[in-house]
């Protein structure tokens, strides 16, 4: 019966261990306070919130801003 050798090597070798993800959470968690403050204050495009964000520091991509707006922004103050 033919051996297949990369399976031989990895049944023999020793397996090294992942280590497991660092889940850094939301990008947008450290603006979820004046995301929720500009949506109370009737702010409700998502443009205009991610470009808020990015003047003040966000450097993410524009499309994360749509999750947070649907969930509302109110659940985002729970962002991880």
């Amino acid at each position: 019966m033919p051996v297949h050798f990369p399976t031989l090597l990895h049944t023999l070798l020793p397996h090294h261990e992942r280590k497991p993800r660092r889940d850094s959470g939301s990008p947008l968690a450290p603006y979820a306070d004046y995301l929720s403050q500009r949506w109370d204050q009737g702010c409700h495009k998502g443009l205009q919130l991610w470009r808020a964000v990015c003047e003040q520091g966000y450097r993410g991509p524009r499309s994360a801003i749509w999750p947070v707006l649907h969930l509302g922004v109110n659940e985002s103050r729970a962002l991880p």
